[in-house]
């Protein structure tokens, strides 16, 4: 069975959906995996056999044009030049309108021509998995596709993005969402198979798109789990207290951050803490500004996948974040980070702080597997006291990697997915 995964972004295990992706499908090897990149990116891969590129800046250069030829690679390094310009801008100043102008230029379809034809019609797709991203043209290529191949679509749900806020002083904002939500429902309505990374955005968007949801999670690597936790009696004669975040800071957790730093800084329990944080999200220069006043954070350039998995072996203690607002617990309420998994297994104790309304902050409060602040006015005093008390640090960590083994197993994702295929190729010999 050959399958085409559709990503916005290079499949590359330095980022979070390449990185997610390399976990679900590795192990399933009498499956052949191909990729549709829709941006030029460095690819990383060990799963995906061939990729086929539509590079964006050769777009915008060809926007007036009617010839336009798309770019094939097989597993190559490519150029990381694509969109540098729209990239850094839009994350710095998350700019609706350069949206919106992306999706004039996807929506007058100069990549649908007879390089990407060729392309389909060599690899064969039976499948076609997307995860469901946050823009439009994301599903016009997918619907190219389906229609063109005929292949089975399976969608991903990983964030929450079948909500219109309600709240919002953009009304350019809202039709922009209320029109993605068209997008995609339409796009589940074609589905055959719809998978959501948590239950209760599963039971949730089974009411809204009338579909069944099969839950899947990243799940953890055997070998990068720590048995034995950390001698956390060491810290409390330690001089210094390093705690450690990995990942993206979009969604109001850097606010978040930003408050456990300025209430860490106002202790007074004899310890220096220094909370580092690794993310690929841009900060602005007021971001900046906000993250110097604490004393306490220190912002560490991206490095790749494997380096963070040493990073917070390294660490002390782990620092799970998600906002505290009510506005942003919107948009993360459903969503599961896959940051979980990887934490879980480090046999470190988790710090986790965010609004106790967001899916992942319950799960670790549910199975016991983190120190869960949900009150930002508790956060230096939760921090002092845990730091002294060796025995229940230990027991936490110990109660993570019991958390993974018993809901992030390998097995039962390949089994899950496994599952997933089977029954689309059952389908597919019934036709």
């Amino acid at each position: 069975m050959n399958i085409l995964v559709i990503t916005r972004g290079a499949w590359n295990t330095s980022n979070n959906t390449g990185n997610t992706l390399e976990n679900f499908f590795q192990g399933l090897s009498e499956y052949s995996f191909y990729n549709l990149a829709l941006k030029e990116e460095p690819m990383n891969s060990v799963v995906c056999k061939r990729s086929f590129v539509i590079s964006e800046e050769k777009m915008i250069k060809h926007f007036c044009c009617k010839k336009y030829e798309q770019e094939m690679s097989c597993n190559t390094q490519l150029s990381s030049g694509g969109n540098r310009i729209y990239v850094d801008v839009n994350k710095r100043h998350n700019s609706l309108v350069l949206k919106i102008i992306r999706e004039i230029i996807w929506a007058v379809k100069r990549w649908d021509g007879k390089p990407l034809k060729q392309y389909l019609d060599e690899i064969k797709p039976d499948v076609v998995f997307m995860p469901v991203y946050n823009c439009l043209y994301p599903f016009d290529v997918l619907e190219f596709v389906r229609t063109y191949t005929g292949a089975k679509v399976v969608l991903f749900h990983a964030d929450d993005n079948l909500s219109v806020p309600k709240d919002s002083k953009s009304d350019l904002f809202v039709a922009y969402r209320k029109r993605l939500q068209k997008k995609i429902k339409k796009a589940a309505n074609h589905s055959f198979v719809n998978l959501a990374i948590s239950p209760l955005m599963a039971k949730e968007y089974s009411k809204q798109l009338n579909k069944e949801m099969w839950v899947v999670q990243k799940s953890y690597l055997p070998e990068q789990v720590i048995e034995t936790a950390f001698d956390y009696a060491s810290i409390v004669d330690s001089e210094t207290v390093k705690m450690v975040y990995t990942g993206n800071v979009g969604s109001g957790r850097l606010a978040t951050l930003i408050k456990v730093g300025q209430e860490i800084n106002k202790l007074s329990c004899c310890k220096k803490i220094v909370l580092e944080i690794y993310t690929n999200t841009a900060l602005s220069e007021e971001d900046c500004m906000n993250i110097e006043t604490t004393n306490v954070i220190k912002i560490i350039p991206p490095v790749s996948y494997e380096e963070i998995q040493k990073v917070q072996a390294k660490a002390d203690f782990l620092v799970y974040a998600e906002p505290y607002d009510k506005e942003n617990l919107e948009r993360v309420r459903l969503s599961f980070s896959t940051k979980i998994t990887d934490y879980l297994t480090k046999g470190k104790c988790i710090i986790a702080f965010g609004n106790e309304g967001a899916n992942s902050i319950q799960y670790l409060q549910e199975n016991n597997a983190a120190v869960v602040v949900t009150n930002p006015d508790k956060i230096g005093q939760t921090v002092c006291n845990i730091i002294f008390d060796p025995k229940f640090c230990t027991k936490t960590a110990d109660n993570a990697v019991k958390c993974a083994k018993k809901n992030h197993s390998p097995d039962s994702l390949r089994n899950l997915l496994k599952s997933v295929f089977e029954e689309i190729n059952d389908e597919s010999c019934t036709d």
